[in-house]
């Protein structure tokens, strides 16, 4: 993303624009990466608390120094387990297939459309201002989106704007961006603005 923004950038001659969007995408980026875990903390904690009662269960019935050890052993099978489905799902991220896997999981997928989106329009917004061509800023705009088959949707949208396709038919064509976003388009086409 950041590449293809400083890059059309460049070719626009608004490099302090570019940064300024940048900074406000890395903040936005931050604050999603932040809400990300709050909806883990429920069962964290849930999953602690059961460690910490089956102990306590077991301390009714036998004594102390086994009781530590169960607990020692289950509290370090847990974090084994959370370490081992963190790498997995870092690993995860580089195949296309698992990366549209976690777009359709329901909290993830949602926060990672919305940033694939925040993505496309910000370099398609910059670009034409600029005054890249139309055609070029689109498949600029899916190449820096991050979705997953984004070369392709570019050479689709770059191709279909040579041939006179109007952007808010390939709008909504594109079952990625929000579905709202063909009508702003089409206003604007409409308008001229």
């Amino acid at each position: 993303f950041e590449c293809h923004l400083v890059t059309a950038g460049e070719r626009s001659a608004q490099l302090d624009t570019v940064f300024q969007h940048l900074s406000e995408f890395w903040d936005r980026e931050l604050k999603m990466r932040q809400a990300l875990p709050r909806p883990l903390y429920y069962p964290v904690v849930v999953l602690h608390l059961v460690v910490v009662m089956s102990a306590l269960v077991e301390f009714a019935e036998t004594s102390w120094p086994l009781v530590l050890a169960h607990f020692l052993e289950r509290m370090a099978l847990l974090y084994v387990v959370g370490f081992l489905v963190y790498i997995v799902v870092r690993a995860s991220w580089s195949s296309p297939f698992m990366r549209g896997f976690w777009l359709r999981v329901p909290f993830i997928g949602n926060s990672l459309r919305t940033a694939y989106a925040y993505r496309w329009i910000t370099v398609l917004k910059l670009e034409f201002s600029a005054g890249v061509s139309l055609s070029r800023a689109v498949g600029d705009a899916w190449r820096a989106s991050g979705y997953v088959g984004c070369d392709r949707l570019a050479e689709e949208g770059e191709q279909a704007m040579r041939e006179r396709v109007d952007l808010s038919t390939l709008v909504r064509r594109w079952k990625q961006l929000p579905r709202d976003w063909s009508d702003f388009i089409a206003t604007g086409e409409i308008s001229g603005a």
